[in-house]
């Protein structure tokens, strides 16, 4: 956003500055506080799922996420693949003095921190199924996409919402019998990640608008 912020710079090792920090962070933990919380996080998050990757891909990952997070094996890989880990967490983690009393309420009452893991995996799952559905057009063979898309705006598309490079995209559409191989798992990875961060939001540096 223009900024370049470290805490060196004598804006944010500043005492107000950073006090400032800990209520802004303490104030949206304890906005997150109601028994219903973790109710609403889905009901707001499904609808745009639904949206972008469809009602089809979006009922499937709900099946698959529900899965996921019920088979630690599985919920392991999905952390791996950097599925999980932010929202709730990423306050809970920016405001200590908050205590522990209140990571159990978003764990076990309001539910913040299951909903947003598992909403998370939905649109990694679900992302990660309209990718093949679009791959699959891509590649001409049988699609369960329906939109009349033409190859540019695949790629188009391939490059702009899920950040695949050109080298990658030639890759998935001239390469034969790519499903099986390492380097498609690691690329279907990184569609379920691009997807989740997409649908949910993220606030790393690499994600914020360059304004």
């Amino acid at each position: 956003i223009g900024m370049n912020q470290s805490m060196s710079d004598p804006i944010t090792s500043n005492k107000v500055y950073r006090f400032a920090t800990k209520v802004t962070n303490v104030s949206a933990t304890i906005g997150l506080s109601s028994p219903t919380a973790g109710i609403k996080n889905v009901m707001i998050h499904m609808p745009r799922n639904f949206y972008v990757f469809g009602a089809r891909n979006t009922l499937k990952g709900i099946s698959r996420a529900w899965k996921i997070i019920n088979d630690p094996k599985k919920y392991e890989e999905a952390i791996r693949a950097g599925y999980t880990g932010y929202g709730a967490k990423t306050v809970l983690q920016e405001s200590p003095t908050v205590g522990k009393g209140i990571k159990w309420w978003f764990d076990n009452v309001n539910l913040m921190n299951r909903t947003e893991n598992f909403n998370r995996i939905v649109s990694a799952e679900s992302g990660k199924m309209y990718f093949n559905h679009m791959l699959d057009k891509l590649r001409k063979n049988p699609s369960l996409l329906k939109e009349k898309l033409k190859d540019p705006e695949i790629q188009r598309y391939l490059k702009d919402n899920w950040r695949l490079t050109d080298n990658r995209i030639d890759w998935l559409t001239r390469e034969v019998n790519i499903r099986n191989t390492e380097r498609f798992k690691r690329i279907e990875d990184w569609v379920g990640f691009q997807s989740h961060k997409r649908i949910a939001g993220a606030t790393g540096t690499f994600d914020l608008p360059l304004i």
